[in-house]
């Protein structure tokens, strides 16, 4: 998975909740019963503070924008752990 940030966001807020989702990516690839859907997190969705552009990586993992989000540091774990876990589970 690669990320790109831009300026305007606080490196650090992002690095602690990338670090919550990588510590927890088993948990959270083995709790899916049914897959996430952007139907169950459209409202999370369209505040677009990540955006999948439909880049990959050299080694094929999806390359994530965080744009500058005002709200961010207000933005709920659950609701960034569900779009990051719906944006890495679209298939190429």
């Amino acid at each position: 998975m690669r990320f790109c940030l831009h300026e305007e966001m606080a490196p650090q807020e992002l690095s602690r909740r990338l670090a919550t989702v990588i510590t927890h990516v088993d948990e959270i690839m083995q709790q899916e019963i049914r897959p996430l859907v952007a139907v169950d997190i459209i409202e999370q969705l369209h505040r677009q503070f990540a955006i999948l552009s439909g880049g990959r990586g050299k080694d094929g993992a999806p390359i994530i924008t965080f744009p500058e989000f005002v709200g961010f540091k207000h933005l709920p774990e659950e609701d960034f752990l569900n779009v990051m876990t719906y944006l890495t589970s679209i298939p190429r």
